[in-house]
């Protein structure tokens, strides 16, 4: 997928951009060839970790060898809309912002007719509360689907105040969105400007391997008094996802500790219905 999220990039409105791409060392001969002819071919600035090093860390080798104020990211398998940039850039210097966040809408593998936007229901209702409210609610589930980084257009002051505290993180999404309502003026705008790609290999269908790193947000970034339920709505989700991947025994351990952690009726009840089906 990787050529297709390049030239994505490279069909911007805005032309004065720069790409670096960061080839987080490959583990195939095969993948490093065809990485490379894409630069040849497209002329991006081209970065090569001799060990692979993690999200983060590569982004943060792409933040070091690049020059603009602004910052956006993409990863290998997504798309940007061809307005992204030109639209981003616009909405954040008229509103004086140090972030801003649009929407996107998912689609399966190569068919972008199944596209579909994110629900942005629930960010609208509290944006309209105010940014802090906005905040609580990215602190209480990393599912916000209308608020991931890619997204995402940050000013360069933001990126490099927070770059230290960024690799702290076993995840490297979840937190800096929550910095970014708490810290910065930050807004979201339902304007849609990337393309996430479901398919077989998407990393966060490895829910255990991901578990350690959303308690470790938890853990440093949410509030005392909701720790206990932001908890219990993972443990939820994880056993969600256990069941649908077949794993029965898991799943009901999961589910059931989640839902004697939670407070909310709705997380409650999710968890009842999780419970029936295993039954």
């Amino acid at each position: 997928y990787i050529e297709q999220a390049i030239v994505s990039v490279m069909n911007q409105t805005y032309r004065t951009f720069e790409l670096v791409v960061v080839d987080d060392c490959s583990p195939s001969a095969e993948g490093k060839r065809v990485i490379g002819d894409l630069a040849d071919k497209y002329g991006f600035k081209l970065i090569r970790h001799t060990k692979n090093m993690g999200a983060a860390k590569a982004f943060r080798t792409a933040f070091e060898n690049s020059s603009g104020e602004l910052i956006s990211i993409i990863s290998h398998d997504d798309l940007y809309t061809e307005d992204k940039l030109e639209y981003m850039m616009s909405v954040l210097s008229d509103k004086g912002l140090d972030v801003l966040y649009c929407n996107g809408s998912s689609f399966k593998d190569d068919d972008l007719r199944s596209a579909i936007p994110f629900d942005d229901t629930e960010v609208m209702a509290a944006q309209s509360v105010g940014q802090s409210s906005v905040a609580d609610l990215i602190s209480s589930k990393d599912t916000v689907g209308c608020l991931l980084t890619q997204g995402a257009l940050y000013k360069r002051s933001v990126w490099k105040e927070q770059e230290n505290y960024r690799e702290r993180f076993l995840l490297d999404d979840w937190p800096f969105t929550i910095i970014a309502w708490k810290n910065y003026a930050t807004m979201y705008d339902p304007h849609n400007v990337y393309y996430y790609r479901l398919h077989e290999d998407n990393v966060h269908k490895n829910y255990l391997k991901w578990l350690p790193a959303r308690i470790q947000t938890v853990c440093e970034l949410v509030d005392k008094d909701r720790k206990n339920d932001v908890i219990g709505r993972i443990l939820i989700d994880v056993g969600s996802a256990a069941l649908n991947q077949g794993e029965s025994k898991m799943a009901f351990s999961f589910v059931s500790a989640g839902m004697m952690m939670v407070e909310n009726a709705n997380d409650v009840r999710h968890a009842d219905n999780l419970l029936v089906r295993l039954s």
